[in-house]
């Protein structure tokens, strides 16, 4: 019987680092648009009125509403992927100190009483 766990933990801590990246270009993105969106409302609304206006004052607060919805989402998207590639760090870790010392073991067997 070998080593207690002989094969690695499988993530793939690159497409986990990239997934992170492409997300927080996004959030990043949608961010400046929602910016410079609400900049040129305010700016277009400056001398409308009218229903039309104000129907576009309510498209504008919806536009503002779904833009910090999917932020929020693709936030929690980024946590997800972020504690996965923790915890499969942490867990490799513990594989790694479990080998060690089971290698450690059989090189510098502690005094047992027989039969343990």
């Amino acid at each position: 019987m070998g080593e207690p766990y002989p094969h690695p933990v499988r993530f793939d801590h690159g497409k986990a680092d990239a997934a992170v990246h492409a997300l927080n270009d996004t959030i990043a993105l949608l961010r400046s648009q929602t910016n410079d969106r609400r900049t040129s409302a305010t700016r277009m609304r400056r001398h409308w009125t009218g229903g039309h206006a104000e129907r576009f004052d309510c498209e504008v607060r919806r536009m503002e509403t779904d833009a910090a919805a999917l932020i929020g989402s693709l936030q929690a998207w980024v946590r997800t992927i972020t504690s996965a590639s923790d915890a499969a760090t942490t867990l490799q870790r513990a594989h790694d100190r479990a080998n060690r010392d089971w290698r450690d073991d059989r090189i510098h067997p502690v005094d047992r009483p027989p039969g343990l």
